[in-house]
């Protein structure tokens, strides 16, 4: 005990030219310099080494590899997405109904789909604004009769149009103008 005191330096011990903080003041000790030599690199070693024991190596290795391709993948850029595209079709006119029940009707429907899907739509905007003509004039304006008319019109315009295109690339068809007369 005499000889490790005798060998711990104190600040008169030390010429004042070469001090230069707490650390030459500070007494040297091997045990708590091993102790955070231990936690810094030795138990990292010593819990890996346990996960090999309880798991086996092939199933920590996998483990070791999902926890990098978690880290990586927390990295990687993410594409963006890009904003939906609406597509103003031309106004619809049309005369519905017969004879005393008839009526003028004046529509305009824009469509709501993926910016992939956009030129899909815009390919088949004569079949579709020949569909939308012929289910305006042959439902006569019943179809917007009542407090539901007009979500019922939007839903079966897009049930409708995505029969046209042949897949489901709308996502809503909306009604920016109606006049019925």
């Amino acid at each position: 005990m005499q000889n490790e005191m005798s060998e711990i330096k104190t600040e008169q011990d030390v010429p004042k030219e070469t001090r230069t903080g707490w650390a030459l003041r500070a007494p040297f000790n091997k045990r708590l310099a091993f102790t955070a030599l231990w936690v810094i690199g030795g138990l990292p070693i010593a819990a890996l080494l346990g996960l090999m024991a309880a798991s086996g190596p092939e199933r920590t290795m996998a483990l070791l590899h999902q926890g990098w391709d978690r880290i990586g993948q927390a990295f990687e850029t993410r594409p963006t997405t890009r904003p939906p595209v609406y597509i103003t079709l031309p106004d619809i006119v049309v005369n519905a109904g017969h004879g005393t029940h008839a009526r003028h009707l004046k529509t305009r429907v824009v469509v709501k789909t993926s910016f992939e899907n956009a030129e899909k739509v815009e390919q088949y905007q004569a079949e579709i604004m020949d569909m939308l003509i012929e289910f305006f004039r042959t439902s006569g304006g019943e179809v917007t009769q009542g407090s539901a008319g007009l979500y019922r019109l939007r839903a079966e315009m897009l049930r409708r149009i995505n029969l046209v295109v042949g897949e489901p690339v709308v996502e809503q068809a909306l009604i920016v103008e109606f006049l019925q007369q």
